[in-house]
């Protein structure tokens, strides 16, 4: 699906906020995305608090609704932040996932999401 790049980072910098970059736990580097609706709600946590940040999906291009990725918070908002383009596109597989901006693309390993 598709999405703004100002919304991506936007959420990623908010969960940036309550995730560390080296938890005792790896889970609690990540966070959750999860599509309800037309939204993609991105929720991290760091056991203490929560943030939950809603990103409007195009229903052109809006996929099945669920829980699809887990994905490191600092290192997809560190990529995002130097990207030049305006609109992403994401796709995930079981074990990969793969945001593409123009002609950059960061594909990832990710915590299965279920």
């Amino acid at each position: 699906f598709s999405a703004s790049r100002a919304d991506w980072l936007g959420a990623f910098g908010n969960a940036a906020r309550v995730t560390h970059r080296k938890p005792s736990l790896p889970i609690l580097e990540t966070c959750l995305l999860e599509v309800m609706g037309e939204k993609l709600h991105v929720v991290a946590t760091n056991l203490e608090e929560t943030i939950t940040t809603m990103i409007p999906i195009p229903s052109s291009s809006k996929p099945l609704e669920g829980k699809l990725a887990c994905l490191p918070v600092h290192k997809v908002a560190q990529w995002l932040a130097t990207l030049p383009g305006e609109e992403l596109s994401f796709k995930a597989t079981a074990a990969r996932a793969s945001i593409t901006c123009g002609e950059s693309k960061l594909t990832i390993s990710h915590f299965p999401a279920s």
